[in-house]
């Protein structure tokens, strides 16, 4: 039943996303042909590779921007909102609807962030009318070299991509923590959500704070040891560190919105 979750969440979200993919595609492809024949900037075609230029980065900035506003608003309508008298009703548990939604969110941030780059590498490669080719031979001298890498580069590079998907996991969650508890209220329940996504942010960056600071009175207590292992391991322990604070965050963000969907549910 996840599965099928999930999949009405992507086609609810794709109807937005993927013309925004779109988009981006084609301001791409026009800014680097621009960029590459060089069009006459006299008179008015001065402003026209301005306004492109601008287009593209805005672009950029709603691929990356648009996946949270579309969580929040998905979020608000399907489960707090009118749909969720239908939502609540499906012989799912509250856990099921919960992730559903927030597994569909973190695959679209993965596949913006992945179209944005992307976009960038396409007008590379248009602009400076590069063969394609070297990439696939570049990205095959990585491959063929992996066995060379040492294994606490490979980790540090897996810790990064995991820190990557446990922080969208992570600050998707504190939305609906928020809006949860927000929503228990009868009146004004927007903006005590907002107040309750501020109380949040507060203690979460108090444990920071607290973590960094028994971090560097670790490292100074334990110099010698941290010294003798390298930097890269370091980099490696602080990052796991890191992933396992975000990770436990996470869950009490999820116990806390399922709690609240499940016993002090107050639909709109």
């Amino acid at each position: 039943m996840l599965g099928k979750l999930m999949k009405y969440e992507l086609k609810a979200m794709g109807r937005i996303q993927l013309p925004i993919y779109g988009a981006l595609l084609i301001i791409t492809v026009l800014n680097a042909l621009m960029m590459r024949f060089n069009l006459p900037a006299d008179g008015f075609f001065f402003m026209i590779p301005v306004i492109m230029v601008m287009l593209y980065f805005f672009c950029i900035f709603v691929t990356l921007i648009m996946n949270t506003i579309l969580s929040i608003l998905r979020f608000h309508r399907n489960i707090l909102g009118k749909e969720g008298y239908l939502m609540h009703t499906l012989p799912v548990s509250t856990a099921q609807n919960i992730l559903g939604k927030l597994l569909t969110v973190v695959l679209f941030q993965i596949i913006s962030i992945a179209a944005a780059v992307l976009s960038f590498f396409l007008l590379l490669v248009i602009t400076a009318n590069m063969d394609v080719a070297v990439f696939g031979q570049a990205f095959r001298a990585i491959f063929e070299n992996l066995d060379k890498i040492q294994g606490e580069w490979v980790l540090f590079f897996l810790e990064l991509v995991g820190l990557g998907l446990i922080s969208a996991a992570f600050g998707t969650l504190m939305i609906y923590a928020a809006m949860a508890v927000g929503h228990m209220f009868n009146r004004h329940k927007i903006i005590k959500s907002i107040g309750i996504y501020i109380l949040l942010d507060i203690a979460v960056n108090i444990a920071v704070s607290v973590l960094i600071a028994a971090l560097f009175n670790s490292g100074t207590v334990f110099m010698g040891v941290l010294d003798s292992i390298g930097p890269v391991i370091q980099s490696n322990i602080v990052l796991a560190v890191f992933m396992v604070f975000l990770l436990i965050w996470s869950m009490v963000f999820f116990l806390i919105t399922n709690y609240f969907l499940k016993h002090k549910l107050n639909l709109e």
